[in-house]
C-alpha cells in the first residue's frame, strides 16, 4: 500500500473507474479484513486474558462479531485517510478516494462503515444479516454503486491469478494465528521448573479456561504439613445426573514434592469401598495435571503437538505409541506406566471389573444392576515424577 493514490489512475473519471460491480472481490476484501479484527481481538482474549474461545455461548460468539467490528470502526477509516485502501482491498486490487482523487478523511471513511454495517450487513443481527447481504450483492451486481459509495471514486484494478493466490495464502496465514491466539489461553501460566504455587495457578486456571458453560465437579485437596490446598473445580459435562451419582464424601487426594522449592512429582490418590454404587474416576483432574505440571515443562510447553512416548499396559504388557494427553483419554481406567523427556507417568487402577462398568460420557464407574456383589475396593494412582 501506498499513501498517495496517483498509481491507481485517479485522473481519469471514466464508468469502469467510478463502479465496482464486482461484488465477490469486494466481499473478500471485506471478509479478510474482518477476519484480521476477529484475530486481534482473540489474541487479545485469548492470549491476554486467556478466555476459551472455542467454547463460547451464541450470545458470547456475537459479542465476539461485534467486538471485531469495534476494531474495524478504528482501523479503516484510519487506513483509507491513510493509504485509501485496507489489507483486504489492497490484495485485491480495490483502493478509495475522493472524487478529486485525495484519500478519504478518518470521517469521512468513519461514516462510510457506518452505511457498510447498517445497509450491507444489517448491524449483524441474524437471519437480517444474510438478507442485507444479499440484497447488497444484488445491488452492486447491478448497478455497482451501493449506498455508502456516494461520492467515492473506486479504483479496481484487473484480477490475476496472483491476487487469488495472495488473498487465499493472507486468509490462511490469519486463520493459523486466530487459532492459535484461541489455544495460547490454555497454555501454561508458568513455564520450565516450577514451584508448588505456580502449579496450583496453572492449574487453576486452565480448569477455569475449560470450565465455562460446564458442570463442575470434583475439587482436589493435598496438604503440605498441617496446611490443606484446595484446587479449583475441575470441569465436567453439562449432567444434572451427576449431582446425584457422584460421592463426594471421599474425595481424590493430591500430594505435590518439592525439590529445592520446584516441583518433582506429583500424586493423586482415590480409594471407594466396594460397596459404592458409582464412583468418580477423576479424569479431568489427571488431565489437568498432565497439562499443568508436565506440559510446562521445557520441551512441552505451548506445543500443539506434544512429542509422544511408548506407553506399557500393565495389565496385558502390550505396547501404546501417544502423547501423555492421548494416553490419559484413550486408557482413563486402565493401568499404563511411560517415560517422556525425563518424566515418567504411571497410573495404577484396580477394581472389580465384572461388578462394575465404566461410563465414558459421564466419566463414572456405575455398578452393574445385575451384576455380582464386589470384592474389592476401587483403587487410583496416578502419578507424575521426574526420574533425571
Amino acid at each position: 500500500m501506498t499513501a498517495s493514490m496517483t498509481e491507481w489512475n485517479t485522473t481519469q473519471l471514466d464508468a469502469e473507474t467510478m463502479k465496482a460491480d464486482c461484488p465477490w472481490r469486494r466481499f473478500f476484501a471485506r471478509s479478510l479484513d474482518l477476519l484480521i479484527c476477529s484475530t486481534i481481538n482473540g489474541l487479545f482474549m485469548g492470549a491476554i486474558l486467556r478466555i476459551n474461545l472455542l467454547d463460547r455461548s451464541f450470545l458470547l460468539s456475537l459479542v465476539d462479531i461485534y467486538m471485531s467490528f469495534g476494531i474495524l470502526f478504528l482501523l479503516e477509516p484510519l487506513l483509507l485517510s491513510r493509504f485509501g485502501t485496507t489489507p483486504g482491498k489492497w490484495i485485491l486490487g480495490i483502493s478509495l478516494s475522493k472524487i478529486d482523487g485525495g484519500n478519504l478523511s478518518y470521517g469521512e471513511g468513519f461514516s462510510r462503515l457506518c452505511y457498510v454495517f447498517w445497509r450491507g450487513y444489517g448491524f449483524q443481527i441474524p437471519i437480517y444479516n444474510l438478507v442485507r447481504l444479499y440484497k447488497s450483492y444484488a445491488l452492486c451486481r447491478e448497478e455497482g454503486e451501493m449506498s455508502w459509495d456516494t461520492e467515492t471514486l473506486y479504483h479496481v484494478q484487473p484480477n490475476r491469478w496472483y491476487r487469488v493466490i495472495g488473498f487465499i495464502a493472507a486468509y490462511g496465514v490469519v486463520m493459523c494465528i486466530s487459532v492459535g491466539a484461541s489455544f495460547w489461553g490454555s497454555s501454561p501460566l508458568h513455564v520450565g521448573a516450577i514451584t508448588q504455587q505456580e502449579f496450583v495457578e496453572n492449574y487453576n486456571q486452565d480448569a477455569k479456561f475449560l470450565s465455562k458453560n460446564r458442570h463442575k465437579k470434583d475439587a482436589l485437596i493435598f496438604t503440605e504439613g498441617n496446611n490443606i490446598y484446595t484446587l479449583s473445580e475441575s470441569p465436567f459435562f453439562e449432567d444434572d445426573l451427576t449431582a446425584i451419582f457422584i460421592d463426594k464424601d471421599i474425595p481424590a487426594k493430591m500430594e505435590i514434592t518439592e525439590t529445592d522449592g520446584i516441583v518433582t512429582a506429583l500424586t493423586i490418590t482415590h480409594e471407594v469401598p466396594a460397596s459404592a454404587d458409582s464412583i468418580s474416576t477423576y479424569e479431568q483432574p489427571r488431565l489437568l495435571s498432565i497439562r499443568n505440571l508436565l506440559y510446562a515443562q521445557k520441551g512441552f510447553h505451548r506445543g500443539f503437538l506434544p512429542p509422544q512416548t511408548t506407553f506399557t499396559l500393565t495389565d496385558n504388557g502390550k505396547t501404546v505409541t501417544a502423547n501423555p494427553v492421548v494416553m490419559m483419554v484413550d486408557h482413563p481406567v486402565e493401568s499404563f506406566t511411560g517415560t517422556l523427556e525425563g518424566w515418567e507417568m504411571t497410573q495404577t487402577i484396580s477394581y472389580d471389573r465384572e461388578a462394575y462398568s465404566y461410563w465414558s460420557p459421564l466419566e463414572m464407574i456405575q455398578k452393574n444392576e445385575e451384576g455380582p456383589e464386589a470384592t474389592q475396593p476401587y483403587t487410583m494412582t496416578f502419578s507424575l515424577k521426574k526420574v533425571n
